[in-house]
């Protein structure tokens, strides 16, 4: 069974299900010698990376594929695997990186893919609790140097919005869109909530917003989160 969805990964799902919003976010929090590499004009939401049932119980939010800009005959793609997390995971979160690189790649593997789009795993954390990224070796206790090279560390990109002001959402993101997604899901905690921020927020765009289409529509986004029940839409082609 896959892992229990809750009301804010519907929602990041939802946000990030649409092909604008996710290339902002990508461009936003990627290195960006591989950010400027990645031919997002090519990108594509991937439902079928992980296809054995064991491996969909640990299936992450989304899977993005990319290929890398060059010669199509020589083309690589890379599978970047985007993870959302409400509360600080309660065991090194290595442990289901692991999980996913290798599920990711085994699949690969067994459709005859070659070779196999490398993984890049994103973290995006929201959660009231301290959040911050350690290295693998450090649950293993002082490690002397010339026991390092035998920790697979998993390396990942951490994107903890609690890091995250106003004022850097709308520098790094260019989808106002994904700002005002990433400023419900920072703010969802806050018994204040958003209030008039929302609006400050928007600024001169608010005339500008879409009117009588739902979820998509921006004002509904911070409701959205307290939803018990909906799909994913797929907006990408």
């Amino acid at each position: 069974m896959r892992k229990r969805s809750n009301p804010h990964d519907v929602f990041f799902r939802h946000a990030l299900g649409q092909k604008d919003n996710a290339i902002s976010m990508l461009r936003g929090v990627l290195p960006k010698e591989l950010s400027e590499q990645l031919d997002y004009d090519n990108l594509t939401l991937s439902a079928d990376t992980f296809t054995t049932p064991d491996m969909r119980k640990f299936m992450s939010d989304l899977v993005y594929e990319a290929p890398l800009l060059g010669p199509k005959s020589r083309r690589l793609t890379v599978s970047l695997l985007v993870e959302h997390k409400s509360f600080p995971p309660r065991q090194p979160i290595q442990l289901q990186l692991a999980r996913y690189f290798l599920g990711a790649v085994e699949s690969q593997i067994k459709q005859g893919k070659k070779p196999p789009s490398l993984p890049v795993m994103v973290v995006i954390y929201h959660g009231k609790r301290p959040y911050a990224k350690k290295g693998f070796h450090e649950f293993f206790g002082h490690l002397p140097d010339f026991l390092l090279p035998y920790v697979p560390e998993f390396e990942h990109i951490l994107v903890n919005l609690s890091h995250y002001d106003d004022q850097r959402l709308q520098d790094q993101f260019d989808s106002l869109k994904l700002r005002v997604a990433l400023l419900a899901l920072r703010d969802v905690f806050d018994k204040r909530g958003m209030g008039d921020k929302f609006i400050l927020y928007l600024g001169p765009h608010g005339p500008r917003l879409p009117r009588g289409r739902g979820p998509r529509t921006l004002p509904a986004y911070p409701n959205r989160l307290r939803r018990k029940k909906g799909e994913t839409p797929n907006d990408f082609p």
